[in-house]
């Protein structure tokens, strides 16, 4: 596809004046990601300052110090304060703006919502499922540095970007997506922009028995036995080997109201679930 030597001089313009370039992804943030981690309390929020600042992300998996491991599923019924963090954040090249989406099933009821940064522009629906909002940070160098993780050995840490007043009243997901545009696109202090990847980056919660995803622990059997082919996945219109399809395992059986049966050559898996309550067998099977 080629593009009119036009509308290029005036994309290079428009860049030009906004003091932004765009780069690859390694020329910018490394490897940063969206968390979402819920924390079940009343009340709108009032100030981030009660936001992780320490997450799990750089070692196995198991927290260290201080450090928080996201909570990304919750029961029904439920008041909860949803963080939304942008982790793997390199201090020394800061955090000046970010632009991304939110989406959520049926049953979930987003009553507020408070922003973390210096400026927030959000679309006329936000925070609605589907709509999208732009934060932009200032300080002293127009731009939010986080603090180190000092746990993880390196000068990475995360930066809070808002807080959302979450309810669901059944089972069902709430998670971070791109904008219309299909990206998330992240400036960083020296005005270099980059996209945030859009396979592993992007966090989820659920509700119920429905189960969400942490990017931070992302690892090939993160959403429980990972893609397998000998296990099967039960639902109400009959049954599939879970691994059919593309990353159709375990974690999305069971989202998808099914249950996972293990074979004699699967005996190792498990399923990523909390013990199951009496309250939570009755939203399944209800």
């Amino acid at each position: 596809m080629t593009f009119p030597l036009e509308i290029l001089k005036r994309t290079c313009l428009t860049l030009s004046l906004l003091g932004l370039s765009i780069h690859p992804a390694s020329a910018g943030f490394q490897d940063p990601k969206i968390v979402l981690h819920m924390v079940p309390t009343g009340g709108l929020p009032t100030d981030c300052s009660e936001a992780p600042v320490s997450l799990a992300c750089n070692n196995s998996g198991f927290p260290e110090g201080d450090q928080v491991t996201a909570l990304t599923q919750g029961d029904t019924l439920i008041d909860y304060q949803v963080y939304v963090l942008l982790a793997d954040v390199d201090s020394t090249i800061g955090l000046r703006n970010i632009t991304f989406g939110l989406s959520y099933e049926t049953g979930v009821a987003v009553s507020g919502w408070l922003s973390c940064a210096t400026q927030a522009v959000p679309s006329e629906t936000w925070p609605g499922s589907g709509s999208e909002i732009t934060l932009q940070f200032d300080g002293p160098d127009s731009c939010a540095r986080p603090m180190p993780d000092p746990f993880d050995g390196s000068h990475f840490g995360i930066v809070p970007l808002a807080i959302l007043s979450v309810r669901a009243t059944r089972p069902a997901l709430l998670k971070i997506i791109p904008t219309q545009q299909g990206i998330i696109p992240i400036t960083d202090c020296s005005g270099t922009v980059t996209n945030l990847p859009l396979d592993f980056g992007l966090g989820e919660i659920g509700f119920g028995y429905k189960i969400g995803w942490d990017p931070c622990n992302y690892n090939p059997t993160a959403h429980g036995c990972g893609v397998f082919v000998n296990c099967v996945c039960c639902l109400l219109g009959g049954c599939r080997p879970a691994g059919e399809g593309y990353f159709y395992d375990t974690r999305d059986c069971i989202n998808d109201g099914g249950t996972v049966k293990v074979t004699s050559n699967c005996e190792d898996c498990s399923v990523p679930t909390r013990t199951i309550t009496w309250g939570l067998l009755k939203e399944r099977f209800r």
